[in-house]
């Protein structure tokens, strides 16, 4: 909590400078800056077409189709 309210008061300037250092061409400050931007993906869209749901007895059919897509989907 003591680390948290000593950022507290600099978060604006810390970010400044992390953003003029990035700018400046610094790979580590340029990484924080995009990572805070455009975070690393952890999920992702899968696209599947599937015919309508006739009934109950297709779940397991719809559900073979999903399973087999998530390796692709990775």
């Amino acid at each position: 909590m003591a680390a948290q309210a000593l950022l507290d008061g600099e978060a604006k300037a810390l970010t400044r400078k992390a953003i003029e250092l990035a700018q400046a061409g610094n790979p580590v400050a340029l990484r924080l800056c995009l990572e805070r931007i455009l975070p690393p993906r952890k999920e992702r869209p899968v696209s599947l077409k599937l015919s309508q749901l006739g009934g109950v007895q297709d779940i397991p059919k719809f559900l073979g189709i999903i399973v087999k897509a998530v390796p692709r989907a990775g």
